[in-house]
């Protein structure tokens, strides 16, 4: 008496659980993929949104910085200008001037 050999359809139970089985890990794999789809436009639209940012902030820092050179030498000019007028009273006698 030999062995005996399994019932086809235990043969056809095994076949359909391993299909199964691959159907879900497919699945899951195809689920995993749009979640990481998900989070990497979700991280470019931040770093889109930080680079803009990043762009309005560094205009906005040399509007400043032009504004505020420009009133240093507005300043300066205008202490160059009472310092002139100031040594023109003082020196008018002898007529010179800045």
């Amino acid at each position: 008496m030999g062995s005996r050999a399994s019932p086809p359809h235990d043969y056809l139970h095994m076949h359909v659980e391993q299909l199964r089985r691959r159907h879900q890990s497919l699945s899951e794999l195809q689920t995993y993929a749009r979640d990481e789809d998900a989070k990497l436009e979700t991280t470019r639209a931040r770093l889109s949104n930080i680079l803009k940012r990043h762009e309005d902030l560094k205009e906005r820092l040399s509007r400043s910085f032009a504004m505020y050179c420009n009133s240093k030498i507005l300043v300066s000019s205008f202490k160059l200008r009472a310092y002139c007028k100031l040594q023109v009273s003082v020196h008018t006698d002898r007529g010179t001037s800045c």
